[in-house]
C-alpha cells in the first residue's frame, strides 16, 4: 500500500467518513478537503495528479474542485478545529509519518508562526550552525596539527 492509499485509509478511519462520497454535506466536503490537503501539501501532488488518483478510487472530479479544496483548507480548518486535530493525528501518530513527511508538514506550517516564534527558531538554528562550524574548524585544525606532527617526524 502506498502513501496515498495510507492517507485515504487513515482519513476514513479517523474521521469515520468516506471522503470519496458523492454527497456534498459540509462534513464530507471538509473531510475530503483534509485528504486533498494531505495529498497536496504533504506528498506534493498537483491538482491533476490528485484528480487522477481520486478517479482511480471511483471519485470523478475536476482539477478545479481540487484547487477549490486546497485554497479553502485554511477556512475549513479555522471553522472546524477538529480537521486540524485529525490532520495532526494522521501525521504524527501514523507509522508512515517519516521524517521527510514531517519535515514537509513543518515547512508548510512555518508561514503561520508568529514572528516571535520565528525569531526563536532563527536563534536556535544560528546557535546550532555556529556550534557546528566551530566543531568543523576544530576538527580541521586538529587534523592539520596531526599532519604537521607526522610530517615533522
Amino acid at each position: 500500500m502506498n502513501l496515498k492509499d495510507n492517507f485515504l485509509l487513515r482519513v476514513q478511519e479517523i474521521t469515520n467518513t468516506n471522503p470519496l462520497s458523492k454527497k456534498r454535506d459540509r462534513h464530507i466536503v471538509e473531510v475530503r478537503a483534509l485528504l486533498i490537503y494531505l495529498l497536496h501539501s504533504i506528498l506534493g501532488m498537483g491538482c491533476s495528479s490528485i484528480r487522477d488518483y481520486l478517479f482511480t478510487k471511483g471519485f470523478k472530479t475536476h482539477h478545479a474542485t481540487i484547487l477549490h479544496a486546497i485554497k479553502n483548507w485554511d477556512i475549513y480548518s479555522k471553522y472546524n478545529p477538529q480537521l486540524m486535530s485529525w490532520c495532526n493525528e494522521i501525521l504524527i501518530t501514523s507509522d508512515f509519518a517519516t521524517d521527510e513527511i514531517k519535515l514537509e508538514y513543518i515547512k508548510d506550517k512555518m508561514q503561520f508562526l508568529p514572528n516571535a516564534d520565528l525569531q526563536n527558531i532563527y536563534i536556535k538554528i544560528q546557535e546550532h550552525y555556529d556550534t557546528h562550524i566551530q566543531k568543523m574548524c576544530l576538527e580541521q585544525e586538529t587534523k592539520f596539527i596531526e599532519n604537521q606532527s607526522t610530517d615533522n617526524s
